[in-house]
């Protein structure tokens, strides 16, 4: 497996040609990164569906909590969903860069943690408010665990364990 930056455009046909030559040389899935390190890049799923659709490689999402709301973060899923992205990994994201975009919040509505419970609920045939969606998804999740970190208990949740995570 191999992780896949979305490009700084709207031109796909680099990473799809990319994506084409990994699968060539024998990789078994993507990785799509979601605006790492806080830089403004296509949306990772619309770069999945794209690969996806294009080579049939399988494809792993990221999706951060960082830029989305509780409501968007259900309609992304189902959409995603609908588009037969299944293999998501729930991730907090790194905070908006400031040089890049000054103007630029976070959202986090809820933090990785959060992602996760919002697609066991829709696998379990609901919202995050608790009411059908019609049939149960079928998300594989996936998250991010630091097995390295002092306090297993706090990983993620920033150095003083509190929500949203501290800023330099």
């Amino acid at each position: 497996m191999v992780e896949i930056d979305p490009p700084r455009s709207i031109r796909i046909d680099r990473t799809i040609e990319a994506a084409r030559l990994l699968k060539e040389a024998g990789v078994d899935a993507v990785n799509v990164s979601d605006s790492a390190t806080g830089r403004v890049r296509m949306g990772s799923m619309a770069v999945a569906f794209g690969i996806q659709q294009r080579l049939g490689l399988e494809c792993v999402v990221h999706l951060t909590t960082r830029d989305r709301n509780l409501m968007a973060l259900e309609a992304e899923l189902l959409g995603a969903h609908a588009l037969g992205l299944r293999n998501v990994l729930a991730l907090t994201g790194d905070p908006p860069r400031i040089a890049d975009r000054p103007a630029a919040t976070a959202v986090w509505d809820v933090d990785a943690i959060g992602l996760i419970e919002i697609m066991r609920r829709l696998n379990n045939g609901e919202d995050a408010a608790g009411l059908s969606i019609g049939q149960s998804a079928g998300f594989t999740i996936a998250c991010a665990l630091d097995p390295t970190a002092a306090d297993l208990e706090r990983n993620g949740r920033g150095s003083s364990g509190s929500w949203p995570p501290e800023r330099a």
